[in-house]
């Protein structure tokens, strides 16, 4: 794939960019932020259906670690939803929409991201992380699936959800640093790189 769409990579035989089918893309100079190469054979696109069981799937994982600022998002918080509220009229949810086994289940994904279980999770500031991720679920939903959306919509949904994923990747890699830059830092002991110091062998 990335040979094809020559994403920082090239075939070294063959010149994909000589075919006759090839088309142009104009993206403008200034887009420095995103990177194609602007005379193309084909595209891949990723099945969208797909996309949105893979961010709900992320979601019900119980090893995910999904830490937004100072909160986390899990599934604890839509299971909760289920478990409080009488009656399943104000949020359509079931517990079978919640289980991580049933990895395709895209109505599930249509029916965690509805409006009402999005306003329940909003008005808590405790499952506010859960709101956003579930938030961006809704935008693909929205951006990809949803025949109903306007073209200035459907832009719109898209480049948040990679703006909001990019922005939440710098945070991520600036809040959690590995062991090697604290120690470059002086907030860890270079000690705390030798593994086999620890073991009680080295004690006998």
């Amino acid at each position: 794939m990335k040979l094809l769409l020559g994403f920082f990579a090239t075939l070294p035989n063959i010149n994909l960019t000589n075919d006759d089918k090839c088309f142009q893309i104009d993206i403008p100079n200034e887009w420095s932020w995103f990177f194609l190469r602007r005379k193309q054979l084909l595209l891949f696109l990723q099945d969208a259906t797909h996309l949105a069981t893979k961010w709900r799937n992320r979601l019900l994982s119980d090893i995910a670690d999904l830490t937004i600022g100072n909160k986390k998002a899990n599934m604890f918080h839509l299971e909760n939803i289920v478990k409080t509220y009488n009656s399943k009229f104000d949020h359509a949810l079931v517990m079978s929409d919640l289980n991580p086994s049933d990895r395709q289940n895209y109505r599930s994904c249509e029916k965690v991201s509805s409006d009402e279980v999005l306003a329940i999770l909003e008005s808590n500031d405790d499952t506010y992380a859960t709101f956003l991720y579930i938030k961006l679920l809704r935008y693909i939903i929205d951006a990809f699936i949803n025949k109903a959306t306007s073209i200035r919509d459907r832009l719109y949904f898209a480049w948040t959800i990679v703006f909001v994923c990019r922005l939440w990747k710098a945070w991520l890699n600036l809040e959690f640093k590995s062991s090697t830059q604290k120690i470059h830092e002086g907030s860890l002991p270079s000690e705390s790189l030798q593994i086999p110091l620890f073991s009680n062998q080295s004690h006998e």
